[in-house]
């Protein structure tokens, strides 16, 4: 199944053979005029020029995918209790809260549904879902497949355990869509039962954010002879970060990541640029 998802995602397996690490904007690129997580986000990752985009999915009260990445609603609109507990025309008559919320100010822009984000990106940029929990893996999985995301979206799921990687990517798979675990590496004497995991599941693509650069080249080099591409993100990853930021993209790059993960990406971009130019 892994094959045949890889060869329906023909853009990304196109951008896969570039030499640039691809970028990927985590809630969008998000302003007080494009809040984390909203249609307006994702139009300015791709207008910015980023291939790929991380979106927070969450299910309305009968069921609906809505990209927000808290499960109560109030650090970004004004509304008070949980997504799951509110109808999802309610949901989507909600403006959210400029940039990434808490005091800001209301935006124009309302919380979408995963459907509207998905014919936002379509043929211009992947689209890596985040699901909510693993106990929701189904009810997503089957909302995704409703919503015609198969071949045109990534799932991410963290996991604390790599024993569960495998039957993960095989239940995302089977929907016609890409798996990719989520790992946090625990002590480095464990890193091995990690690329044992990730090897025997064969995700379209595999995270690990927060490690050391060079725990993350030991697993990107027999991944990506596998044929599968590591995603990371550097420490430092705040707006006041800005030098931490760049030292940490450059040592991901060395170590073999293809995909950066960043919630900067307008940054991450001008220093992609500077970086191909040298």
């Amino acid at each position: 199944m892994r094959d045949s998802m890889m060869d329906g995602l023909l853009t990304m397996d196109a951008l896969l053979r570039r030499e640039a690490p691809l970028a990927c904007a985590e809630r969008g690129l998000w302003s007080q005029a494009a809040p984390e997580n909203s249609v307006p986000a994702l139009e300015a990752a791709m207008e910015a020029g980023c291939e790929m985009a991380g979106f927070d999915l969450r299910l309305s009260r009968e069921g609906d995918l809505v990209a927000f990445r808290d499960p109560d609603l109030s650090r970004m609109t004004a509304a008070r209790g949980p997504v799951a507990g509110m109808a999802t025309a309610s949901l989507t008559r909600l403006p959210l809260r400029g940039g990434r919320g808490g005091g800001a100010g209301l935006s124009r822009s309302y919380l979408p549904l995963a459907t509207e984000l998905l014919a936002a990106a379509d043929g211009r940029c992947l689209l890596v879902f985040t699901l909510p929990a693993l106990d929701a893996l189904p009810a997503v999985l089957a909302r995704l497949a409703a919503c015609g995301a198969a071949g045109r979206a990534v799932l991410r799921a963290g996991f604390a355990d790599p024993a569960g990687v495998q039957a993960f990517a095989a239940a995302v798979s089977a929907a016609g869509l890409g798996a990719m675990p989520r790992l946090r590496l625990g002590p480095p004497e464990a890193d091995g039962a990690v690329l044992a995991a990730l090897l025997a599941a064969r995700p379209a693509m595999a995270e690990v954010p927060g490690a050391p650069a060079a725990r993350i080249a030991a697993l990107a080099g027999p991944l990506a002879a596998a044929g599968i591409p590591v995603m990371a993100g550097a420490p430092g990853n705040g707006p006041e970060d800005g030098a931490a930021c760049e030292a940490g993209w450059a040592a991901l790059c060395e170590a073999g990541v293809r995909a950066v993960a960043t919630s900067q990406a307008d940054a991450f971009l001008r220093w992609r640029a500077g970086r191909v130019a040298a």
